[in-house]
């Protein structure tokens, strides 16, 4: 009812065709459109105020609201039509937990790269998360049920042990690895991510002054490094958008007034 504020393509696996489209909005509603029947077939409400941005990482939705914390959703499919969902649904969004950024200002802007999970609000901080590969994240899950299940066999006897619930199913704590935050030069408005070598990830990022700044980020120890500022003549207005070129040997910023291609080597 309100407006949309992010939009992805949804691929089924084992189709080429990008036959669903995912849509975020200010009234909260996260939908999955089947673009074949323009039939809504998910629709759902986890947020208590509007959602700013979405992306999609794997069989993971994540959503930004108002506030400094990112929510995570699953997404399972059905393939076989007589076990479609009770709705009759090819698929089904379920609440898979959050993660809170170091951070408290509202999120307003969210992107993947391979297993990496970048964030930032309003302010100077840069949010960094990286995903465990598919083995880890069932390694820590059986540590995580195996330590609960100790620590409900040492319970005293005269406390209610029946109340401990143990979930021995995978949460976003299994997948989620190292977290760390960073702080650019300024009040930040986008960025940019390319990996430019297996252990080295650049994040261009443009401040609301115009300003352009390199941080280098070591995936392998999760170590950020300031490379520098761009300090030839910008923008007028607002940059709008940035990213990097195929090669990573240039930078392309735009605003209302103009399109800009920057060299990195020589800024």
């Amino acid at each position: 009812k309100e407006k949309v504020n992010s939009v992805s393509f949804l691929n089924k696996p084992g189709e080429e065709k990008e036959r669903f489209l995912i849509s975020v909005s200010s009234d909260r509603m996260i939908k999955i459109w089947d673009l074949d029947t323009q039939h809504c077939q998910v629709s759902d409400i986890h947020h208590k105020a509007q959602i700013n941005t979405m992306v999609l990482m794997s069989d993971l939705v994540i959503c930004a609201s108002d506030d400094a914390t990112l929510r995570f959703f699953k997404i399972t499919w059905q393939n076989d039509e007589e076990k479609r969902f009770d709705d009759g649904a090819e698929l089904k969004l379920e609440y898979f937990g959050s993660a809170n950024r170091n951070a408290t200002d509202k999120t307003t802007f969210l992107t993947v790269s391979k297993n990496l999970l970048v964030a930032h609000g309003l302010k100077n901080a840069i949010d960094i998360w990286k995903f465990n590969d598919a083995a880890e994240a069932r390694k820590r899950q059986k540590k995580r049920v195996k330590k609960a299940k100790r620590k409900m066999d040492a319970t005293d006897e005269g406390e209610n042990s029946s109340e401990i619930i143990i979930n021995e199913e995978e949460t976003i704590e299994d997948r989620l690895g190292q977290n760390i935050s960073h702080k650019s030069g300024g009040k930040l408005r986008g960025l940019s991510v390319i990996h430019s070598s297996p252990q080295e990830v650049k994040i261009v990022v443009q401040h609301t002054s115009n300003q352009l700044q390199i941080h280098s980020l070591r995936s392998d120890v999760m170590l950020v490094e300031n490379l520098g500022k761009l300090t030839l003549a910008g923008h007028r207005d607002s940059p709008l958008a940035v990213t990097f070129s195929s090669d990573n040997r240039a930078i392309l910023t735009g605003s209302n007034d103009c399109v800009k291609v920057w060299a990195v080597e020589t800024c």
